[in-house]
Order: structure tokens, then sequence, then C-alpha cells
């Protein structure tokens, strides 16, 4: 099976910004206002939670959101194939996915992971789920 994992190291890269949600407050096709005003309420407790647990100032990282838009835009994040597995009996990483980089790596089965992300593609990747397309003067869509 042909699966991709998005590991905190590059969920965290992407961040959802106060003035990100304060513009599709502001310009949110009509069918996504109670999507976004959802967005505006739980994002304030995840913008919490991130400065108490991560010292970061009105942002929040977007884990599952980027997880799903990988498998729908495969081309947000370059990948790299490793040999993982699950660690079951270490001390400090017991249930992490752990990888081997070495030139004889340990046994395992290559899985894809993602290793780095275009972190601006992929909040307006995002974000053009909810807005309101521009229209240009002929009624076509910027």
């Amino acid at each position: 099976m042909d699966i991709t994992v998005a590991g905190l190291d590059v969920t965290m890269k992407v961040r959802l910004k106060k003035e990100h949600i304060e513009w599709l407050d502001a310009c949110c096709r009509p069918s996504a206002r109670k999507a976004v005003d959802y967005l505006k309420e739980a994002l304030a407790w995840y913008r919490m939670g991130n400065r108490n647990q991560n010292y970061c100032m009105d942002d929040s990282p977007l884990h599952d959101p980027l997880a799903v838009m990988c498998a729908a835009v495969s081309s947000l994040v370059r990948t790299q194939c490793r040999k993982a597995r699950i660690e079951c009996y270490g001390t400090y990483c017991r249930g992490m996915v752990v990888t081997d980089l070495r030139e004889r790596p340990f046994r395992a089965e290559y899985i894809r992971f993602a290793v780095d992300v275009d972190e601006e593609r992929a909040v307006r990747e995002l974000m053009s789920a909810f807005w309101e397309p521009l229209e240009q003067e002929d009624g076509s869509e910027i």
C-alpha cells in the first residue's frame, strides 16, 4: 500500500495565523460562513494550547489538515522513502515511528515520508476551500 506519513517535523511548519482567519472572516463565500465561524472559535483554543505548549503567538500548526492535503495535493510536500517501523520496546520512543537512514538499515518496509512542505502554498490551499473567488470584469474567475 502506498502511504505518505506527514510527521510533526513537517506539519509544525504550516501555521494558520490569526490574520488568515480574520481574512477568511471578511472574504469567505456565504456557503462557507458556518465553517469559518467554527474555525474562528476552535482555533482560539488551538492557539491558546500552542501558546502554552510551544510558546507561539497567534498561530496554530495544521497537523491533520496538512495530512489530508498531502493525500489530495501530493505536490505540496517533498517526500523521501525510508525504512520504518514502530518502536515497541524503547524507553524514549515506544510507540513512535522510527526510520533508519544508515547504509545498511534495519529490516523493515519502505514508507514514504514528507520531509518538507511549501508552507505558504499549503495555507493558500486550505483557505481556498472557504473564500469567495474574485471575478474579472468579463465575469470569469481570477
